[in-house]
Parts: C-alpha cells; structure tokens; sequence
C-alpha cells in the first residue's frame, strides 16, 4: 500500500508541469482567437454605427437578441455538459457524447426551426413596427450555423484542442467584417449585409470545426449518453438561460418600452463590455475543464488555491481597464462609434463596472459547476436574474436606456456573497477581501472621477495612477497570482518559486 501511494504522488508530481503548460497554453490559444473576434467585432461595429441609421442598427441588435435567446433554447444545456463530460471521459465515452450530442442538436434545430417559421409573429412583441418582422426568414438559418458553431466549439473544449478553437474564432472574424464591408458597401444591403455576412462566417467555422474533430465523425446515438448530459445539463441549461435573460432582458424591454433608438444606444454602450466579457470566457474555456480535472482527482486544496487566485488575478485586470475605461468614456465611444453616440458614453461606463462583478460571479458559478452542484449555481443565478428583471422593469420607464446599467450594478453585487456562501458550503474556501478591496478601490476611484469630473488627460491618468498604487500598498494581488497564466521562467525571473497549481505542504 505504501508503495501505490508513493507512485500516485511520483505522478501526480509528474503530471503538474503539463498541466501548468497546457493551461498557459490553452489560455494563449483562445485568448488569441478571442481577441482577434473582438478586434474584428469591434471593426464591424464602427462600420455599421457610421453606414447604417440608428433605427436600423436597432433592428440588427434585436434580431441578434432573438437568436441568441434561440441558440440558448435548443441547448438544453449541452454546451457546458459535453464539455464538463468529455474532460472527464475516456476515448470511448468522449465518443459517445459527442456524436449523440451532435445528433440531438440536429433533431432539436429542425423542429425549433419550423416551429419558428410558423409562429413568426412573435417577433411584433418586440418591435411593434414590423421592421423586425421583415427578417423572420432569416432567424431559422442563423440559428443552424450559430448553434453547430457553439456545439462544435464545446466539444473541442472538452477535448482541449484550444489551437482549432483559435483557428474557428479568427476564421469566422475575419470573413464576418469582410463579408459585411463587402455587402454594404458593394451591394448596398442594409441590415441583409450584416445577416449574410453572419451566416456564411458561422457556417464555415462550424464547418472547420466539424472537419477537425479530435473523434471518429461516424454519426451514432447512444441513449445513456444523451440521458447523462440531459441529467448533468438541466440545471445548467436554467442557469444559462437566466444569464441569457439577465444580460438581454434589457434590451427586450428598450426595444417594447423605448424604441430601437434606444435599443441602438444601449448597445453601443454595451459593446466593448460584451466584448470584454466574451474575452474572458477563453480564460473561463481553460479555467473550466481544468477546475474539473482537479476535483474530480479530489484535489480540492489545488482547487481553492486556483480559483483564489483566479479571483485576485482576474478582479484586478477588469477593475483597472473598467477605471480607464469610466475616466475616457467621452473618448472612447466617440471615437470608436461617432458623435452621435456621445450619449451612451456614461452607460458605457456603468456597464464597465457591472463587468468587474459579473466576471468574478462567473468564475464562482463554473467553480461550483466543476465540483458537481450546477443546481447551487442556478439557484445564485435565479436570484440575480430576478433581481435584474425587477429593477430592469422600474428603472427603464425612468432611465431610459440608462436603466439597465443601473440595474446590473444592483443585481450584481446584491448576489455575490451568495456565490461566497454557496461555494463554502461546497467545501471550497473563498478568501474574499482581496477582491472586496479592489471592488471597493474601483468604485472609490470612479466616484472620485463622477465628483470632480476632471477635463485634462493628466489628472484622469493621475485617477488611474492611484487605483494601481492603492492596491499595491494593499498587496491585494501577487506575483504568485502570475504564475498562472505567465511562461515558468518569467516567473521564476520575477521571483515566484511555487507555482498555484503545485501540490503544496
């Protein structure tokens, strides 16, 4: 006996550097295909808030909403399911989720889809003008390749093939900008531009992904694998759709109480944070199977260290780019989306905030998903949701499109020592005051810059400058937290000796 425990720590031993490099890696791999679609997005945004009115930016964001409310429906929660499960799999349980996976979601695409077609009219709930309604036909063949995409883009996940995923993402980029500039420049399309652009681009990145799947493609259906991701999916499918409903709620309701215009506002206000957000989750695409890994070999020590310094690490970088972001708001949505969006420069600032949260509720929700309660993160989730849809409901009647920045802030922050709790209670420690310090330095510092509202670079810069000392001499994040996602030798350069995935005393 002696024995086999001294060989399980020699590999366990063994195995950590490669988990450490296939992390780092992992992280450079989807952080670069999500930072080129973001880059790119952002392109494609500046060029439809300059070629296109604010009433027909409006209409593309709401068709956009409704297809991301559509790739949601179909999920069934499978998204994180196949990937939770295939990291945890052998060869030919990966398999067998794969495909049945892929074979359900088709089965469930063509029903969605007709059902769709025949129920257009839904689509006057939110546009009363029938504007939207004149692009129903276009909602069944965005779903198809939207949803394959993101299926195909889970199963990698689980697989860890992050270089694919990379591949897929700039794939997809590039040809949606340059698909869109090309129809509505050349062809004068309007909003048709951006819809073809749309499906052409997600359908060839499903496509490659397809093509490179790290499995057999033999299309095969094995019951006890879909009742498994059915069973492991449905509370994450609640969750997921109230995340959904959390953060697109408010552009419902803008589009049926306000008006597209206000709709357009909101999001051009919104689209950096969206973007940022979405660069996030190529951390959350490593952090996820990883964490998983970890607990299901029960090493929930290694685990608490990870997500610890995930939560300084990550709390720090959005508090201090959400900083810049609310001191050159102005700037920023002016020169990126023009002057006639100068107004959605202070919501722009309050969705910056709210991201600050928002990332560090996700990191507790697939924390608590990894260990095996997604029903504790749905229920955070349910709680949050309700308390954003209420203040969403009373605040956008007051606020107009300011309303629901409003109400994120509120919600977000009202829950997070719920996900605290909830986690403890998972047997997984929270050390919270690091980031309680660099919450609570982000809003001092915001408030400091709303109070004086200085006019000069300098003094702005001297805000930031201040935010960056005040957590130095508070050393709420550490070099250790580095380790995570910096090269070995960079750390041991700067003086980091054990690294936060190693094993410990």
């Amino acid at each position: 006996m002696t024995e086999t425990r001294q060989d399980r720590a020699n590999s366990e031993y063994d195995t950590q550097p490669t988990r450490r490099s296939s992390f780092r890696q992992g992280v450079i791999f989807t952080g670069a295909g999500t930072a080129v679609n973001i880059v790119f997005l952002f392109l494609e945004t500046m060029v439809a808030a300059r070629l296109l009115d604010t009433d027909s930016y409006g209409i593309y964001t709401l068709l956009v909403v409704v297809i991301g409310f559509l790739v949601v429906a179909v999920d069934l929660g499978f998204k994180t399911a196949v990937t939770q499960l295939i990291a945890s799999g052998d060869r030919s349980r990966q398999a067998a989720l794969a495909s049945s996976a892929l074979v359900f979601r088709v089965l469930v695409i063509t029903v969605v889809s007709v059902v769709i077609w025949t129920g257009r009219d839904f689509l006057l709930l939110l546009d009363p003008s029938e504007r939207l309604l004149q692009y129903a036909a276009c909602v069944p063949m965005m779903l198809v390749v939207a949803s394959l995409d993101e299926l195909f883009l889970a199963i990698h996940q689980g697989f860890q093939t992050y270089h694919h995923m990379a591949v897929a993402e700039i794939l997809r980029s590039v040809l949606r900008l340059c698909l869109s500039i090309a129809f509505l420049t050349a062809l004068n399309l309007g909003v048709m531009a951006f819809v073809y652009a749309w499906t052409i681009s997600f359908g060839l990145s499903a496509f490659y992904l397809y093509l490179f799947l790290p499995t057999q493609k033999r299309f095969f259906f094995q019951g006890f694998a879909l009742r498994e991701m059915l069973r492991f999916g449905f509370p994450l499918q609640g969750n997921r759709f109230l995340w959904l409903v959390s953060s697109r709620v408010d552009t419902v309701l803008l589009g049926a109480l306000v008006g597209p215009t206000a709709v357009a506002h909101y999001a051009i206000a919104a689209r950096i944070p969206t973007a940022l957000h979405r660069l996030f989750q190529s951390y959350i695409a490593v952090y996820f199977p990883t964490m998983a890994a970890l607990l299901a070999e029960g090493q929930r020590k290694r685990a608490g260290r990870m997500l610890n310094s995930s939560l300084r690490l990550v709390s720090f970088a959005v508090a201090l780019v959400a900083l810049t972001a609310v001191v050159f708001s102005q700037e920023i949505v002016t020169l990126l989306f023009s002057e006639k969006y100068a107004a959605s420069s202070p919501v722009f600032g309050l969705l910056m905030i709210a991201l600050h949260m928002m990332v560090l509720a996700n990191l507790m929700g697939y924390t608590l998903t990894s260990a095996g309660f997604p029903g504790r993160s749905f229920g955070a989730n349910a709680i949050q949701t309700t308390l954003a849809v209420l203040a969403d409901w009373v605040l956008i009647p007051l606020l107009g499109f300011v309303g629901p920045a409003c109400a994120s802030l509120i919600s977000l922050n009202a829950t997070n020592p719920l996900s605290v709790w909830m986690l403890r209670r998972s047997g997984i420690g929270v050390t919270v005051a690091p980031y309680a310090k660099q919450t609570a330095l982000l809003w001092l510092c915001a408030a400091l810059f709303s109070w004086t509202h200085p006019v000069g670079f300098t003094v702005r810069a001297v805000i930031v400058v201040l935010f960056l000392v005040l957590n130095i001499a508070l050393s709420t994040v550490s070099l250790q937290d580095l380790s995570l996602i910096l090269p070995e030798g960079v750390t041991e350069r700067l003086g980091v000796r054990k690294e936060v995935l190693s094993s410990g005393r």
